[in-house]
């Protein structure tokens, strides 16, 4: 059985030379657009399967891919085969190891859990960042730095949304909540906080994409 493969990496080349996220790319194979690169049938050679490792992605991409009748697997990183000495690590390089990787079965396939266990996943985390808030509010030096060349309205939001929280947690517990509690009050306005970066995010580039 032969295979075609393709590499992609974040804003990577197509066979095309066009420009395309992962996502993007995908949905024009799973649509066939490109078939007739490989034949006079216009459709692809053969199943459409693509992996990608385990990380900010999380496994909306992988919802998304397989919406399209196209197999994604999710790779757990830390079991990746690596070479003793392989210290070179670039984007490109990765998405080639994967493709040859996946093609021969080497690679360690991570459990994805469903859009709800995810939710309780994120609600999971989001009350273990909120048990920071206890503490007063004050941006350490290594926020300081990650926050350097990033857009000055995300930045207000966030140092708003630490005063606020920080200020929120210490009056929940000082007036008899148990710590607990406070933290998933403090979690509920943060994902708030999240929400409203999201949504002034795409404001922004609809408004510059209309200009």
């Amino acid at each position: 059985m032969s295979h075609v493969g393709i590499v992609f990496f974040f804003y990577g080349v197509f066979p095309s030379r066009r420009h395309l996220s992962l996502f993007h790319a995908i949905q024009l194979i799973a649509r066939k657009k490109y078939g007739r690169k490989y034949g006079k049938t216009g459709q692809a050679p053969g199943e459409v399967e693509s992996c990608y490792e385990a990380g900010v992605c999380g496994f909306t991409l992988k919802r998304r891919i397989e919406h399209l009748d196209c197999r994604c697997v999710v790779i757990a990183p830390s079991l990746v085969p690596r070479k003793p000495g392989e210290r070179v690590k670039t984007d490109r390089r990765d998405a080639r190891k994967l493709l040859m990787m996946h093609k021969a079965g080497l690679l360690t396939e991570v459990h994805a859990p469903n859009e709800q266990q995810e939710a309780a996943r994120e609600l999971t985390r989001l009350r273990e960042t909120a048990w920071h808030y206890r503490h007063r509010y004050v941006p350490s030096k290594v926020l300081k730095k990650r926050r350097k060349g990033r857009p000055q309205w995300a930045v207000q939001i966030a140092d708003a949304a630490g005063r606020r929280l920080s200020k929120r947690h210490r009056h929940l517990v000082n007036n008899g909540k148990m710590p607990c509690k406070a933290n998933i009050a403090v979690a509920r306005e943060l994902a708030g906080f999240i929400w409203f970066v999201v949504t002034q995010y795409h404001a922004r580039i609809n408004t510059k994409g209309a200009a």
